[in-house]
């Protein structure tokens, strides 16, 4: 694998794409590029196959910005359609994962006038912005749409974590 600049590259025994299996023509496509399609159920499956066989697991990403930290031998995991999961604003949660947001969130923080974000891994920056652009009925309540104010042009990175 080559990030877009053809500066760094890794050869991964196998790259499994989670997530293919979920989504209509995903396992067909994920087959044509090269890689295993798997189920979100089977992460943890795959994980112990490939612990038994003494091999490195790492989350790939879309190899925009690419470092050693995704380099590996063994199995390399992208996500296949990864998704917005749930927003959370004053004590206000919206969509599929609210109710596991809304519990996970500690008390000071659920009211705070900060706008909280679950993502899976793997959603891109661009598909983030697109998908809370648009304005989400849930439980009775609507968000309006939110927007990062200014993310420049490099919106192809996945996220993992949190921005």
């Amino acid at each position: 694998m080559k990030n877009w600049y053809e500066t760094f590259s890794f050869s991964p025994k196998t790259v499994v794409a989670i997530g293919a299996s979920d989504i209509p023509g995903g396992e067909e496509h994920a087959k044509f590029a090269g890689m295993k399609p798997i189920a979100r159920t089977a992460v943890a499956a795959e994980v112990a196959k490939a612990e038994a066989k003494e091999l490195t697991v790492r989350g790939i990403g879309s190899v925009w910005s690419s470092t050693d930290v995704m380099a590996t031998g063994g199995i390399g995991m992208i996500a296949w359609g990864p998704r917005l999961l749930a927003c959370a604003h004053q004590a206000k949660t919206w969509g599929n994962l609210a109710p596991v947001l809304a519990k996970a969130l500690r008390s000071d923080d659920a009211t705070k006038a900060r706008r909280l974000v679950h993502v899976e891994a793997s959603l891109t920056i661009h598909d983030t912005i697109t998908a809370l652009a648009k304005p989400e009925t849930s439980g009775g309540s609507t968000r309006a749409a939110w927007c990062i104010p200014n993310m420049g042009a490099s919106s192809g990175q996945t996220l993992v974590g949190a921005i």
